[in-house]
């Protein structure tokens, strides 16, 4: 399946729901993200916490959905969010998508 693609400097929203492993949805004590581009190795916005519910809408700013390296035509970019972090009961959810260069350079 291929990721969802945005261009450049472009926000990105993507709605979690933390479900459970029978698929209900439930609310979590915590609830953190970050970003990271997978292309670069790089941190791109550190752990954040949010509120804590069962679904949250989460819009990834368009500061975040700079090219790293403008020799890429496209990065990948990594939103992990993470629910009740650093206990027995944590759930982690990865949500990639890709980020078209728009001045690339060959």
């Amino acid at each position: 399946m291929a990721l969802p693609s945005i261009e450049e400097k472009d926000q990105y929203p993507v709605r979690v729901t933390i479900k459970d492993a029978d698929a209900v949805p439930v609310s979590p004590s915590t609830l953190r993200y970050k970003v990271d581009c997978i292309t670069t190795q790089t941190a791109v916005i550190p752990w954040t916490y949010i509120a804590a519910l069962s679904q949250v809408d989460i819009v990834i700013p368009s500061s975040a959905n700079a090219i790293v390296n403008n020799r890429n035509a496209k990065e990948t970019k990594r939103i992990t969010v993470q629910a009740n972090s650093d206990s027995e009961s944590q759930i982690n959810k990865r949500y990639d998508y890709n980020v078209i260069n728009n001045m690339a350079y060959a």
